[in-house]
């Protein structure tokens, strides 16, 4: 089976002459120097590092994420209620709302202060 679909194959793959790759090439495996393989004790310790980092960047993900998702929640407090309250008179043309600005830029900084935290 393995011989008919080498010879498959063979009929459809043309092969690569010989021109096409370095054949003169130096392997010379003293240049490399010595091949130190690890003990099993340093292995073990390895292991442990490298779990302990894991453990550590897993940590700092979840700390991030819960500081993301509690920002998260402060923003909704804060722009949502102004949308309900927009869309409470669909009705009405205009809204009524004296000194808005004053109040709109102390909301637009407190927003800021949450989106604009680099930590």
């Amino acid at each position: 089976m393995l011989n008919c679909l080498m010879a498959l194959e063979s009929k459809y793959v043309e092969p690569m002459p010989k021109r096409d790759f370095e054949l003169d090439f130096d392997f010379d495996s003293d240049s490399w120097g010595e091949l130190d393989f690890a003990s099993e004790t340093e292995m073990k310790a390895g292991e442990e590092e490298a779990k302990g980092e894991i453990t550590a960047k897993e940590s700092a993900y979840q700390s991030l994420k819960e500081s993301r998702d509690a920002d998260m929640t402060k923003l909704e407090k804060m722009i949502i209620p102004l949308l309900i309250n927009l869309a409470k008179n669909p009705d009405k043309e205009y809204i009524r709302w004296p000194n808005r600005q004053e109040k709109i830029e102390k909301q637009i900084d407190a927003i800021l202060s949450i989106t604009r935290t680099y930590t």
